[in-house]
């Protein structure tokens, strides 16, 4: 005959309590696991917003870059943006001016920098009189 124990006997052996034992540190590791991925989730977060204002700021020098050489070398000339339209958080200067050593050969170096709060990207570019 099988004999029946209390239900809050958990192991017949007699270690009572054992179970709760292991069931309290694996829930403790499983924590400090967890703690840890959400704090990479975070920075990875934090990188990704970096890495697309970078872009942003990118995509508009060029945007600039090509708005200043399609003018030509005969009308393009310094400007400032204290913001860019659809992008508050950046502001945009081009600079044109002679390279050095070049003075008398219809040669402009042209450099738009664009900026925002964290940072600033520059691009320069030659442009010529054709």
């Amino acid at each position: 005959m099988v004999k029946k124990l209390p239900f809050f006997v958990l192991d017949p052996k007699g270690n009572r309590g054992f179970f709760l034992l292991e069931s309290v540190v694996a829930i403790m590791i499983l924590g400090l696991a967890s703690a840890g991925f959400f704090g990479m989730y975070t920075v990875a977060n934090r990188s990704m917003a970096v890495a697309e204002r970078h872009t942003t700021a990118a995509a508009l020098a060029r945007e600039k870059m090509e708005e200043v050489k399609s003018g030509g070398y005969w009308h393009a000339a310094d400007g400032d943006e204290a913001e860019v339209a659809g992008y508050p958080a950046f502001s945009r200067e081009v600079r044109v001016k002679v390279p050095e050593g070049a003075e008398g050969l219809r040669l402009w170096l042209v450099t738009v920098r664009v900026s925002w709060e964290e940072g600033e990207y520059k691009l320069s570019s030659y442009l010529a009189a054709r």
